[in-house]
């Protein structure tokens, strides 16, 4: 992706510049993926789908929040792990309420959230609904999810025709194996399952084109 589409990497003018845009706010996690995938793979997700949808949609991508909401013992592990760090609810829903706050002021109104941490959803969806109350609706804000989009067949291809876990989707079952270590390419992670294990160098669900 061009540096011309990071907000980090612009000026105010040329961030200015973008308002008519669609902005994307990518928003991920810290905490552990299993022994072969890295700390930061939501975050890592959330960054690059979002800087593949603003290649589509011809739009801008906010830096990365990178920690979310505490996650379960059964979807990512809970607070049992070292290098889970987590932020109460609270902290999440004021976080992304400021961020879409200040877009909305600069003029932005064209705004999608980009989601790679299932248990962040409820706190973001209380944020958007807040700041749509206190602006009036000036904006459309759009809220999603990484795996979304993901259709039955994918889910069929990597699960080899077992029922499909929750626990496969948030603690590094096949589905992440597949998904994640692609796009998590050169972190350097790595364990004692090699890295990226079962990645067959392939990303089975690649996002779809959104409308303009």
């Amino acid at each position: 992706m061009g540096s011309n589409r990071r907000m980090d990497h612009m000026t105010w003018p040329e961030f200015k510049e973008a308002k008519t845009r669609p902005v994307i706010v990518p928003i991920g996690s810290t905490e552990q993926h299993g022994q072969h995938l890295p700390i930061g793979t939501d975050a890592v997700l959330a960054t690059r789908v979002a800087e593949d949808l603003a290649e589509r949609i011809d739009g801008t991508v906010l830096p990365t929040l990178s920690y979310g909401y505490k996650s379960k013992p059964l979807s990512g592990g809970g607070p049992l792990f070292p290098g889970t760090i987590d932020m109460n609810g609270v902290t999440v829903i004021n976080q992304m309420h400021d961020v879409l706050s200040e877009l909305i002021a600069d003029g932005f109104t064209k705004i999608v959230v980009m989601n790679a941490h299932f248990e962040n959803e409820a706190f973001i969806v209380e944020a958007i609904d807040l700041v749509t109350r206190e602006t009036g609706g000036v904006a459309t804000i759009v809220e999603t999810n990484w795996w979304d989009p993901v259709p039955q067949s994918v889910i069929d291809k990597v699960f080899d025709g077992l029922v499909f876990p929750r626990l496969g989707v948030g603690a590094c079952g096949r589905h992440r194996n597949f998904v994640d270590a692609p796009l998590c390419a050169g972190t350097g992670a790595h364990g004692p399952y090699g890295r990226g294990s079962r990645c067959h160098g392939e990303i089975l669900c690649p996002l779809p084109c959104a409308p303009r």
